[in-house]
């Protein structure tokens, strides 16, 4: 978003598609091995250029999928909820002056980090430990056999005003799709902490992730190397890293003489 030279914001919008392509309807290929086996991976690109739209990119957007129309209504639909979002933050430029409407925003991320990390220094530090599991194709000895169990497997650390999910542990990555891509993995840790930790404090994720640190390992389940797939991950993988991370803080609140009540069920 653009107060007019200078870039004062990003705005995004997200939804599900009926089908992106691929060779499996829906674009869930439970077969998969490799990305390959899934929807056709395609490259950030612009597809409104000085507010026009570039037929060409949408054009070659929607004629990968089985259902072009519904996909092409989505695609419009998305561009209008970024305009609209545009459309409201420069009236707010209009009315505050760019200066404040970007000041203000830095506030409320300061803000949200502060009273974050305060609600930390109020839990007591210490290491807490889950595993979730999931059942998909898995390799035996260089040989692709099915119904084999993954692990995600979780520490978590919180000292002081930081906490830490370390999930350096979890299986290999699978030759199927479930794997969790790094995106698929903040996503569904964030998800835990906003519902656990930031009961009564402003949700802002960019703030919140400041005092977060995600360990990985590469070629892992949760931080699988390229070409995986990982077109189910949001179904299988993910949901067991939200449960992980559910039982930790859950673990945690309960330690906690004042927070203990803000404890809930540890599923997803």
């Amino acid at each position: 978003i653009f107060a007019g030279d200078r870039l004062i914001a990003w705005t995004g919008s997200v939804c599900h598609q009926a089908d992106i392509g691929g060779p499996v309807a829906g674009g869930f290929n439970y077969m998969a091995r490799t990305i390959w086996d899934e929807a056709v991976p395609m490259a950030p690109m612009k597809v409104v250029e000085a507010g026009v739209m570039r037929r060409d990119i949408e054009r070659e957007y929607i004629s990968r999928s089985r259902t072009p129309e519904l996909n092409a209504l989505d695609l419009l639909g998305q561009i209008a909820a970024n305009r609209a979002s545009t459309e409201r933050i420069l009236e707010l430029c209009e009315r505050y002056g760019a200066d404040g409407m970007v000041a203000a925003m830095q506030r409320l991320v300061e803000g949200a980090e502060a009273s974050f990390r305060k609600r930390l220094l109020e839990l007591p530090d210490g290491v807490w430990r889950n595993n979730a599991y999931i059942e998909q194709a898995g390799l035996v000895n260089g040989e692709i056999l099915p119904n084999q169990v993954h692990a995600v497997r979780l520490t978590m650390r919180k000292q002081g005003s930081e906490l830490e999910f370390d999930f350096t542990a979890s299986s290999d990555q699978a030759p199927g799709p479930i794997n969790a891509p790094h995106s698929a993995l903040v996503n569904f840790t964030m998800a835990a902490v906003l519902c656990y930790l930031c009961q009564g404090l402003a949700w802002v994720p960019g703030a919140v992730l400041r005092a977060i640190h995600i360990r990985t390992r590469p070629g892992s389940i949760v931080a699988p190397k390229w070409p995986a797939a990982v077109a189910m991950a949001v179904a299988s993988t993910t949901q067991a890293v939200r449960i992980s991370a559910n039982a930790c803080i859950a673990a945690m609140l309960d330690a906690s003489e004042n927070h203990a009540y803000r404890s809930m069920a540890s599923t997803q």
